[in-house]
């Protein structure tokens, strides 16, 4: 057999480390490209995360004021109603008769934030939910009007006025579930972002 010739080296002697250097300089480019893309990818998705628990946190939080305040508007009422189905003279309920002004003026207080919260973090069937509520507090407010206009107690306009707060009770509970399910549904969305 001839002696083949020795094709010679692209890079002659140096072939070794030429080929050497091109292989760590291209898994070093591709290597730092996939690194960086994947380090991105995972801090979209931490972000995202966090953002979504932030969202939460705030709507549970807020949730929990709304909620309260419509309870004690329904429990002042409710205990002014009662007061006034016992009371011999008016000057009897007048505590009851503040904590329930002072029930309504920390809602009206806050009522434009409210429903913007509301419309924000729930959506605008919620916020028409709670548009309806308010009118329903404020219907229900003014049912005590005619009991304090005429300078003493009625029994009987009080008990009505207890039984209007119970027909109305459900709506406030409706609500609170409606806003309820919005917040584990919220949950259960930040809960299928984390990686597995």
């Amino acid at each position: 057999m001839p002696d083949q010739p020795v094709p010679e080296k692209l890079f002659g002697r140096y072939q070794e480390v030429v080929l050497l250097l091109l292989g760590f300089v291209l898994t070093t480019i591709v290597g730092g490209f996939l690194a960086d893309r994947i380090q991105r990818r995972a801090w979209l998705q931490q972000h995202q995360i966090q953002t979504c628990e932030t969202e939460q946190e705030v709507r549970t939080k807020g949730f929990a004021e709304l909620s309260d305040r419509m309870d004690t508007r329904l429990l002042r009422m409710r205990a002014l109603a009662w007061a006034l189905e016992r009371a011999k003279t008016l000057k009897d309920v007048e505590q009851e008769r503040k904590l329930n002004r002072e029930a309504r003026d920390e809602w009206s207080s806050r009522v434009n934030s409210t429903l913007a919260f509301t419309q924000v973090y729930f959506g605008p069937d919620h916020y028409n939910m709670l548009l309806a509520l308010n009118a329903g507090f404020a219907d229900m407010f003014t049912k005590f009007n005619p009991i304090f206009d005429s300078g003493k107690p009625n029994p009987k306009a009080a008990h009505e006025i207890e039984d209007a707060i119970d027909a109305f009770n459900p709506s406030v509970y409706d609500f609170d579930l409606a806003m309820q399910r919005v917040i584990a549904a919220g949950t259960s969305t930040c809960s299928a972002q984390e990686p597995k």
